[in-house]
């Protein structure tokens, strides 16, 4: 009969689970990090950038890169993860692969570290998926503008 007793639940409830200290599959998503060594998409990114003509005017300048520029590197950005596509440590490293600053073996060894470092995070913070990592990772870098006096921004 002792079997069928519930068993006393503790008073106290931890607001996280046990299972998420570990973060999110960080192999899975270097796994995919590794894959744009061979992806056409880079590829067409880093020749669509080659073919760009120095721009003369700023304006227009701003207008190219939000219209077809930031879109085709969001779009490689989400082939690793989609939450990533709106956070710059992501964006920057295949800008910079684009217009010739580093190679691609630089660009994937930063987006690993940059991986590695979010991984950190969502092991610290016991976000068991990419995209709780993210929500905390916004959260963070507000809280540190805020600090710099710059006014906080509302999220989208």
């Amino acid at each position: 009969m002792d079997a069928y007793k519930k068993k006393p639940r503790s008073q106290t409830e931890l607001h996280y689970d046990f299972a998420d200290k570990e973060g999110f599959d960080k192999a899975f998503y270097e796994g995919r990090i590794e894959s744009l060594r061979n992806d056409i998409r880079v590829v067409s990114f880093k020749k669509l950038c080659d073919n760009e003509l120095a721009p003369k005017d700023l304006e227009l300048f701003k207008q190219r890169y939000e219209t077809i520029i930031l879109p085709k590197v969001q779009k490689i950005v989400s082939l690793i993860e989609p939450s990533l596509i709106d956070v710059d440590v992501f964006l920057n490293p295949l800008i910079e692969y684009g217009v010739g600053e580093i190679t691609l073996d630089e660009m994937i060894q930063k987006l690993q570290k940059n991986l590695s470092l979010f991984h950190k995070l969502s092991k610290v913070e016991y976000c068991s998926t990419v995209k709780l990592t993210v929500k905390e990772y916004v959260f963070l870098e507000a809280m540190n503008r805020s600090k710099k006096g710059e006014k906080l921004q509302p999220s989208k």
